[in-house]
């Protein structure tokens, strides 16, 4: 067990994806991403800013369309506290499948209004899909955004 990971009851194993390995007729396979991203290191403001957010009774998690097995070992190295990770592997689909961040709401029992979903992928589809359903977008790294994470912790 990763100790960056406080809540294990939030992990969702993906083997718990249930019986069928079929979204929309198509069979699902995880993304298969170079190795070489467990060595991949986060910005240097993230462990202040995600330490911040939890301080103010914010619930932070990690989704990714990375492989759950592959995120583990990434936080693994890192100082980043997060609450939990959402794998694509339960839901079969990967972001910017609505599925995908709804996920999000169903293991913390929250409705999309209640989420803040972060990125600094600003082309990516994230800040569209997450406010399409009702979510809070907030870009960070961006001239237009917040100029990282430990200035949005400080703006919530």
């Amino acid at each position: 067990m990763n100790q960056n990971l406080r809540h294990r009851e939030h992990l969702v194993e993906p083997s718990r994806c249930g019986p069928s390995n079929q979204v929309g007729g198509k069979r699902f396979q995880p993304l298969r991403l170079p190795e070489s991203w467990k060595d991949l290191q986060p910005f240097a403001d993230s462990a202040e800013g995600i330490a911040t957010l939890r301080r103010k009774g914010y619930v932070v998690v990690t989704c990714s369309n990375a492989p759950f097995d592959l995120q583990k070992k990434m936080l693994a190295k890192r100082p980043l506290l997060f609450d939990g990770i959402v794998p694509m592997e339960s839901v079969r689909v990967f972001k910017t499948h609505p599925a995908a961040y709804l996920q999000i709401c169903d293991i913390w029992k929250v409705t999309p209004y209640d989420v803040t979903f972060v990125t600094a992928n600003k082309e990516f589809g994230d800040i569209e899909a997450s406010a399409a359903l009702g979510m809070k977008p907030a870009l960070i790294r961006h001239a237009s955004a917040f100029r990282d994470i430990i200035d949005l912790a400080n703006n919530l």
